[in-house]
């Protein structure tokens, strides 16, 4: 947790058997979010003839 804090990295935790109450950001927010996440990984991908993966990203954006 001390790694999370002095990186501005936010842990959260959802609250016993309330799972069911944050069901609506997976079809409002995250299920749009990887529709057009996918769409601009295909564009890429058919444009550069070079496959995308979430870690080559993570290594492009990652401070050393």
């Amino acid at each position: 947790l001390d790694y999370a804090c002095e990186h501005n990295i936010h842990i959260l935790c959802y609250p016993t058997h309330a799972t069911h109450v944050y069901q609506g950001l997976d079809v409002v927010t995250f299920s749009p979010l990887k529709r057009f996440w996918t769409e601009e990984q295909d564009q890429y991908e058919t444009s550069k003839w070079q496959k995308v993966t979430f870690p080559s990203i993570q290594r492009h954006t990652s401070g050393p």
